[in-house]
């Protein structure tokens, strides 16, 4: 990585962020995000950690292979997912 700096849209451009807000917003626009977050399945969370971390040491072609359903398959968030969609209401992660 260098050192260069760029403009704030740049990140944007590239893919690198989803948004970019005045400084003044940065706080309130994380907090709600942190909100979203902590709104998903623990089984999902974990999964996205444990691929990005994976995927730091691993080929790409080999990331590309690994598949999130080995952390739901059986559980009892793999089950309450499609439940709740298809009941039209929130579901209740238990985390297992």
């Amino acid at each position: 990585m260098h050192r260069r700096p760029h403009h704030r849209t740049a990140g944007l451009r590239i893919g690198m962020v989803n948004r970019v807000v005045p400084k003044e917003q940065l706080m309130k626009e994380a907090k709600a995000l942190a909100q979203r977050v902590c709104r998903c399945a623990p089984l999902s969370l974990r999964a996205v950690k444990e691929f990005f971390y994976k995927g730091l040491d691993i080929p790409l072609e080999e990331a590309q292979r690994l598949h999130y359903s080995q952390y739901f398959e059986g559980s009892e968030d793999g089950r309450e997912g499609p439940r709740a969609f298809v009941e039209k209401r929130a579901p209740v992660w238990k985390g297992r």
